[in-house]
């Protein structure tokens, strides 16, 4: 279709090209309200669209999708002196392990693990510089990056979790921790699938889904505010009904009351059958 020509053309593992809208997130971890949402240009990449938004100061963590030495790149600033990249924002990213096309961390010197990072799941903390041909060229051969291991549980296995950082005057457990943020991310999309009813498009053009993007976000904060309650598949067809002039306001706030005082009693009973098979 010529009206969604913009959108990332996708191959599944059957050789089917597909069509779809990347949306690419910024949530700040303090608030848990999203700073910008982006839909990308056609083949831009999640790195190069992180690039666009940089702001000095702030921290940013990253999973493998951005392993990108240009965005790596671009969260420090030229020094005037012979010194090394001098950082104006901050990143913790994860890469995959050393190897194939991840790279080594060279001329690595061991930093010294407190008893609090090795309780973290730390068991390596190192500081070095990515000094292949193409981080050469990338430019960021002479950026001193710190490198922490951390050990994690998942689904009764032990893995390895390799971060990649110029935050250098913190605590290994502090990067550690740091990267656990980024999960937020993960659970606002959920989120915004879930409570937002937001399953799919309704819009062909950029524009439009942007429109769809933020009226979603602000119709769902209001609904919470006004109502008080978690809004729901069945909150969304009542405020339907509103916004076609079947109902008004007032009618419907009796239904979503009683609404949720039965959903309320459900998981109290819930509680109680989990309490009492638990005992």
């Amino acid at each position: 279709m010529s009206e969604v020509t913009w959108a990332i053309a996708n191959s599944n593992k059957h050789g089917a090209i597909r069509h779809r809208a990347r949306l690419d997130a910024r949530l700040n971890v303090s608030t848990w309200i999203p700073e910008a949402i982006v839909v990308p240009d056609p083949g831009q990449s999640e790195a190069d669209s992180a690039i666009e938004h940089l702001q000095a100061g702030c921290i940013y963590l990253y999973d493998r999708g951005y392993m990108s030495f240009a965005l790596l790149r671009a969260h420090g600033q030229e020094s005037e002196t012979p010194q090394d990249t001098v950082a104006k924002s901050f990143f913790v990213v994860r890469y995959k392990q050393a190897g194939g096309n991840s790279p080594e961390l060279n001329d690595a010197v061991d930093c010294p693990l407190s008893d609090a990072d090795r309780s973290a799941g730390v068991i390596s903390d190192r500081v070095g510089y990515f000094t292949s041909d193409y981080a050469r060229r990338a430019g960021i051969s002479k950026v001193l990056l710190r490198e922490v291991i951390v050990l994690y549980e998942e689904q009764g296995k032990t893995k390895t979790l390799r971060l990649i950082t110029n935050l250098r005057n913190v605590s290994a457990k502090t990067i550690a921790l740091l990267y656990r943020y980024r999960w937020q991310v993960e659970l606002f999309f959920r989120w915004f699938k879930s409570f937002g009813n937001f399953g799919h498009l309704i819009s062909h053009g950029r524009d439009g889904v942007w429109t769809h993007l933020y009226v979603t976000i602000i119709a769902v904060l209001l609904m919470h505010l006004h109502t008080g309650y978690r809004p729901s598949k069945y909150m969304f067809a009542l405020v339907g009904q509103v916004a076609m002039g079947v109902a008004t306001l007032d009618e419907i706030m009796p239904i979503l009351r009683e609404r949720e005082r039965q959903c309320e009693l459900a998981r109290q009973s819930a509680a109680r059958r989990r309490a009492k098979k638990e005992s």
